[in-house]
């Protein structure tokens, strides 16, 4: 007898180890590979480029491959391995940034069904390991799309040329990044209007450049020697006029949309001066025009254009500057390509490897984030839904305000006229409504961003008020308040009884137990 209770007791133990064996895969495999309508399954899933369908036919894929495994069928489960890989192909190129936890989580789940499987039907062991080692990849994959998004936005606010020189989308990007460059393309748009608005200020006045205003890093330091040089010049020193930097070349600061905006400023400013010359901003009245002229083109066109022999004397050296621009930066960029290898820091996107790809955005990331600091921490707040569903607020009440980048336009004339423009449309601001009657200071809407406030303290010595009235230091802060404006009587009338103030005491007492 015991020894029969000894065998139903081991054989009980065996059928519990096999069952915790079993692997947590709570995917419903709908139609299996042995079904005579598997067909129907395989043409209404076809192959998606969506990767949240790849990722859910694939999963599909795996269970099916579970419940053939579980039954013994191994040319079944072997089929719904090959259709979970070629799914598992699109994730590795589609992946979004957004899909990151969802394959996190499932990865433990589906090696835990690989490793059933090749266990249940060992034929199947090196299907399965390739299914385990595409896991890794998609996952990898994950991290490195959630590197990009996160880099690529920081540097589409920080610099647009480093934006422009890493994270460029081709035919062969997941559909994400190119949307997201589509995205980030709108908001060159915005950038350039207020590029061209800087430049344009520069060029009238260089001694007020606002050169970070700009809001390009790499070409900082160039604006600031430039323009000091320029307005050097403009007072006087020959020195200064005979020692700007003749090798300065644009496509080595600025990104293409940007360079653009400074050939059309080039050329604009040239027409303007064959309209009227004695209204140029360069040239005095006694000076030689032209001469002035051929002066200023020396000082902004690439060298490559004055080794071409154009001297600025006429609107067609403008456009043959352009060409001649155009084509020799093309030829650097298609050389470039040429020299191109993974140890440029700047080349992570041509990385086939993907463990190698993931560690040359880290690589990248931290570089980037020493070189910025707190600007580069700080942009990731841009990102947060708080902050987009907020800036599309503003953009609906206030669209000259916020653009697209999210910044507020500054107007670079600090007159009065110019400063009330860049704020009339914010409510409660510069205007008689908007001061407090008793000290002359504008009032504080929300909306108000640091900048602003720290312009009004510069502006008007305090900062803003906020947007009340403080009874203490009102004219209605006497008994006087209370008479016009209040329902009750002053406490001081003789009408107000005894009994009157026992049932206010009573209801004060009872809303404050209320609030306890």
């Amino acid at each position: 007898m015991k020894k029969y209770i000894l065998i139903t007791i081991i054989l009980l133990s065996l059928a519990s180890f096999a069952y915790a064996d079993e692997p947590n895969f709570d995917v419903n495999p709908g139609l299996t590979p042995d079904s005579p309508f598997y067909f129907i399954d395989e043409f209404f899933e076809g192959t998606p480029d969506n990767p949240q369908e790849a990722q859910e036919f694939r999963e599909e894929k795996i269970a099916e491959a579970l419940a053939m495994a579980r039954e013994g069928k191994k040319e079944y489960a072997k089929i719904a391995l090959k259709r979970a890989g070629e799914y598992g192909d699109i994730l590795e190129k589609e992946i979004t940034p957004e899909m990151e936890d969802r394959i996190k989580k499932r990865k433990s789940e589906t090696h835990d069904v690989f490793s059933y499987i090749s266990e249940e039907i060992p034929e199947l062991k090196e299907e399965t390991l390739k299914q385990i080692s595409q896991d890794e990849k998609i996952s990898l994959a994950a991290e490195v799309s959630g590197k990009i998004q996160t880099l690529c936005n920081s540097l589409s606010k920080l610099d647009p040329k480093q934006y422009a020189e890493t994270c460029k989308s081709n035919d062969d990007s997941p559909q994400w990044l190119k949307k997201q460059h589509e995205d980030l393309s709108q908001d060159q748009k915005e950038h350039a209007k207020i590029f061209a608005k800087k430049l344009q200020q520069c060029m009238n006045s260089p001694k007020d450049c606002d050169c970070e205003g700009m809001g390009v890093k790499s070409f900082e330091s160039i604006c600031k020697q430039e323009s000091t040089k320029m307005a050097a010049c403009r007072s006087g020193d020959q020195e200064a006029c005979s020692s700007t930097s003749k090798d300065f070349n644009p496509a080595d600061y600025l990104p293409d949309y940007l360079i653009d905006v400074m050939f059309d400023m080039m050329e604009n400013d040239r027409n303007e001066d064959d309209q009227d010359p004695k209204e140029d901003d360069f040239c005095g009245e006694g000076d030689d025009q032209a001469e002035c002229r051929s002066q200023e083109f020396k000082k902004k066109a690439p060298q490559e254009c004055l080794d071409a022999g154009l001297t600025g004397s006429s609107t067609e050296d403008f456009k043959k500057c352009r060409e001649i621009f155009e084509k020799n930066n093309k030829e650097k960029e298609e050389k470039n390509d040429e020299d191109k290898n993974q140890d440029n820091p700047y080349k992570c996107m041509d990385v086939e490897d993907k463990a190698e790809k993931l560690k040359c955005f880290e690589k990248m990331f931290g570089g980037f984030k020493e070189e910025y600091g707190d600007d580069f921490d700080n942009s990731f707040e841009h990102d947060s839904e708080e902050f987009k569903k907020e800036l599309m607020e503003k953009r609906e009440e206030f669209p000259n305000q916020f653009p697209s980048s999210g910044k507020a336009i500054d107007v670079p004339d600090n007159s009065d006229d110019k400063y009330n423009e860049k704020y009339t449309e914010f409510p409660g601001d510069i205007t008689e409504e908007g001061r407090d009657s008793n000290q002359n200071v504008p009032q504080l809407p929300d909306s108000y961003t640091e900048d602003m406030k720290r312009e009004y303290e510069e502006k008007y010595g305090q900062y803003p008020q906020d947007n009340y009235k403080d009874d203490s230091s009102s004219e209605y802060s006497d008994g006087e308040y209370q008479d016009d404006y209040s329902d009750e009587p002053p406490k001081n009338d003789e009408q107000y009884s005894e009994q009157d103030q026992k049932g206010e005491e009573q209801d004060t007492s009872e809303e404050a137990s209320k609030e306890e």
